[in-house]
């Protein structure tokens, strides 16, 4: 996929040097520090204004499709100064259901995926769907829609075919402390320790036991985590029911002052499960914010009440004597009644 894109890549051969030397023979096979550079320099460089243009509107779109038994994917280009040039990328996994279509069913699948992402730019426009699944052009009888092998489609097909993250190890990044809040990592070690279940499985994990119960955790500087449903996230800490650390997470995050301060229940509850998870997470939040001062008062209707100043009058200065348009309205209600 990164081959595809050379042309737009600066110093693609410099930057991609230490990816190839592993593809040659008589080399063994080691990932090193540089493999891992060269890697982040390489998804830096798909996703910069080198590779993504802005679409021009009245030109027409090439969108590219393809599904696996686990993702599709889609890529929607346009031809500008006679390059073929990448406007924007798609790409989701497939639900249990979904994951069981035939293979035409899939592909198909994936051009309406591509459609309905896309559909703000190919809107009104000419666009030209390539697929790799040569029948489905023959089932929907469209000129517009294009066969392609599946060795020309390696964009899509590198995106639709990721193979899932097998853990074995994992090393939290310095990301990881700087943008999450703060946490005492000796008062998460004691808690833990002091709670009998989790004590029990941090013993379990050291002596590397096999049970149905301990594939979702993983032990990290004597740490319990869980392992995360989605594949990009980080683990998560796993709190006990009576700990301090939950309720400094909670206010850390519910009190965040990085522009988004006294967040609401499901805001601080999905920058949470970023960060932890514990049995009724939901409720403890909830009540939480329900006890926050701050928030109770931005809900009190009166606080924030505006009373629109009426206008001043004209004093009377003799008898009968009424401000300027009252007979005039007067006059227009009998009317109308």
């Amino acid at each position: 996929m990164c081959s595809f894109f050379r042309r737009f890549i600066r110093n693609f051969v410099l930057i991609a040097s230490p990816l190839s030397n592993l593809a040659k023979k008589d080399i063994p096979f080691e990932w090193t520090s540089e493999c891992d550079t060269a890697m982040i320099q390489l998804k830096q460089a798909l996703t910069t204004a080198h590779i993504l243009v802005a679409p021009r509107l009245g030109l027409p779109f090439i969108t590219e499709t393809d599904s696996s038994g686990k993702a599709a994917a889609d890529v929607l280009k346009q031809e500008q100064q006679e390059l073929l040039r990448v406007i924007a990328y798609a790409s989701r996994t497939l639900t249990i259901h979904e994951s069981r279509y035939l293979a035409i069913e899939l592909e198909a699948l994936g051009i309406i995926f591509a459609v309905q992402k896309f559909r703000p730019y190919i809107d009104d426009a000419k666009c030209t769907v390539i697929t790799d699944h040569a029948p489905l052009k023959a089932l929907l009888h469209r000129k517009d829609l294009t066969g392609s092998p599946g060795q020309a489609n390696v964009v899509c097909d590198t995106l639709s075919r990721i193979p899932p993250l097998h853990v074995s190890s994992i090393t939290l990044n310095n990301r990881t402390t700087t943008t999450y809040p703060n946490i005492d990592v000796n008062l998460v070690k004691k808690e833990q320790d002091e709670c009998r279940w989790i004590a029990s499985y941090k013993q379990a994990l050291e002596n590397n036991e096999t049970h149905a119960d301990l594939n979702e955790y993983i032990l990290l500087n004597q740490i319990l985590y869980k392992l995360p449903i989605r594949i990009h996230q980080d683990p998560q800490i796993v709190p006990s029911e009576d700990s301090q650390v939950k309720q400094d997470l909670m206010k850390q995050l519910h009190e965040s002052r990085f522009g988004t301060s006294h967040l609401g229940t499901q805001k601080t509850r999905a920058a949470m499960a970023k960060i932890a998870i514990w049995n009724q997470m939901s409720r403890d939040i909830a009540s939480f914010a329900k006890m926050c001062p701050i928030c109770q008062l931005r809900k009190d209707p009166q606080v924030h009440r505006c009373i629109e100043p009426l206008e001043k009058f004209e004093t009377p200065t003799r008898l009968r004597n009424r401000p300027a348009g009252f007979d005039k309205e007067r006059r227009r209600l009998k009317d109308c009644a």
